[in-house]
């Protein structure tokens, strides 16, 4: 996901993003610390979003789809500063459905 080329990036998140429509959190590896630092990254780069909402459905998808997802992202501080970040924003509509997305991520993980 973290590439200069937001062409790369278009098809490769979209391309995540059907994969876990398709199978949750089937892959045990799918937020692996690398994954989860990937994930850190290009939501603390992202600035459209559009892209924003697209990476938080992904995320939300695999965490409410498998424990294990969630366990990991209890321990992934990078990925949860990006998500803390994200979470008061305010100002457009776009906007309140990113700050929507990445609460309720946080909600699901302090839980």
């Amino acid at each position: 996901l973290p590439n200069e080329d937001p062409e790369v990036f278009e098809v490769s998140s979209k391309c995540l993003s059907i994969l876990v429509q398709l199978y949750g959190g089937e892959n045990p590896d799918s937020l692996s610390p690398e994954n989860v630092e990937s994930f850190a990254e290009v939501l603390a780069s992202k600035e459209d979003p559009k892209e924003q909402k697209l990476l938080l459905r992904i995320l939300r998808r695999m965490i409410t789809s498998n424990e294990k997802h969630l366990e990991s992202l209890k321990n992934a501080d990078s990925l949860l500063q990006a998500l803390e970040q994200l979470a008061p924003a305010s100002g457009s509509s776009a906007d309140n459905v990113v700050a929507s997305l990445a609460q309720e991520i946080l909600q699901a993980v302090s839980h």
